[in-house]
């Protein structure tokens, strides 16, 4: 019996878009360079929360709802933050894309058999590196436009 080999193009295609995409809109807006490192720390807490243990994650949600105090602290903030959601609708849906791109790929490298400290590496370098190509991309679109004018 013959077995398929799974090869994440696809999904790193849409990663690449996606962040790409990011890099060009925060290029465009012109923010400042420390804003800069705050993205890429969050990109590199993104990648490493999708590649850390399943267990990790269920040992976190025990200790949230463990009494009643806590659980109706994060019942009050996500009723925040579903307010935030509406107020902000356009950039939740581009977070959104950007999270559900990344657990994409995640889930096809998995598939491929890939450890685990390897996939972050491999997944944060490519998130980096879109996120780079959008921003000097938009850069240099810049630059030849102006050029021509």
């Amino acid at each position: 019996m013959e077995t398929i080999q799974v090869r994440p193009f696809v999904s790193l295609a849409l990663i690449m878009l996606t962040y790409g995409h990011l890099g060009w809109a925060m290029s465009h807006a012109n923010i400042p360079s420390y804003n800069w490192v705050l993205i890429v720390i969050s990109v590199l807490l993104l990648v490493g929360e999708i590649t850390s243990p399943l267990k990790r994650v269920i040992n976190f949600c025990t200790l949230i709802f463990k009494t009643d105090a806590r659980t109706f602290i994060v019942a009050v903030f996500c009723a925040f933050l579903f307010f935030i959601i509406l107020a902000l609708f356009r950039f939740f849906l581009d977070v959104l894309l950007i999270v559900a791109a990344t657990l994409l790929a995640r889930v096809d490298i998995k598939s491929t058999g890939i450890k685990q400290i390897y996939s972050f590496l491999f997944l944060a370098t490519f998130c980096l590196g879109s996120l780079a190509v959008g921003l000097l991309g938009h850069r240099y679109f810049d630059l030849i436009v102006m050029a021509n004018s």
